[in-house]
């Protein structure tokens, strides 16, 4: 028994990085990354500092894993080997708020960031993997803007948007299109936590009761 959270499956299907330890504020204890082995099912801890440690991503060749760190202050977003090893800082946000790793490109380049600034305002930031570049604001309104996921070829974007996150119906779905995120907004429907499947053919999605699936036009967007 414990809080398991933000399970993430590697690119070749044998892991599971996941956070375990609570997320919430003022925590005991705080999270730290682990990785969960599906042959062995043995679980073993990734992140040790006594700071919290969450969000974790998979590189795309399953070799790293990049997540946010509180260590040295205010969140940042971090790498880490995924078999162990030393941390390295690659990027803080421009204004001093939380950024959490959310959803990587099929390319490996561009990772999608859920940057907060309080409980009540969350962005969404993109950063280019590799090129020691600062986060980069793709969305930035009132309200909260979260769980961003690219479609397979890269050319759409889904996420959430919603005034009271403990209520499925106040959130909504909505497509964009990636990188030019500002030229349309397509809504989906009433939902959170939205992924895309691997084929790009349906999104996944919690309706409030339990998972749930959009399918049939997809192929036009995605």
């Amino acid at each position: 028994p414990d809080d398991y959270t933000i399970a993430r499956i590697s690119p070749d299907g044998t892991r599971v990085a996941l956070v375990v330890g609570s997320t919430l504020p003022a925590s005991d204890p705080l999270p730290d990354i682990y990785i969960y082995d599906l042959e062995t099912q043995n679980l073993t801890q990734l992140t040790f500092d006594p700071k919290a440690d969450d969000g974790p991503v998979w590189s795309r060749d399953g070799r790293q894993i990049y997540f946010r760190s509180y260590r040295q202050g205010s969140g940042a977003i971090y790498a880490i080997p995924a078999d162990g090893g030393t941390a390295e800082l690659l990027a803080r946000s421009p204004s001093n708020q939380n950024p959490l790793p959310w959803s990587l490109s099929r390319d490996g380049q561009t990772l999608l960031v859920v940057d907060s600034a309080s409980l009540s305002h969350f962005g969404i930031a993109t950063l280019k993997i590799g090129t020691a570049d600062k986060l980069t604001p793709l969305i930035d309104q009132e309200g909260v803007l979260t769980d961003p996921s690219l479609s397979p070829n890269g050319q759409w974007m889904v996420y959430y948007t919603t005034t009271d996150p403990t209520d499925v119906a106040q959130s909504e779905i909505n497509i964009r299109p990636f990188p030019a995120v500002k030229q349309q907004r397509r809504p989906v429907g009433k939902g959170q936590n939205p992924v895309f499947s691997a084929d790009g053919s349906e999104i996944f999605f919690f309706d409030g009761g339990g998972l749930s699936r959009l399918n049939g036009n997809l192929s036009a967007v995605a």
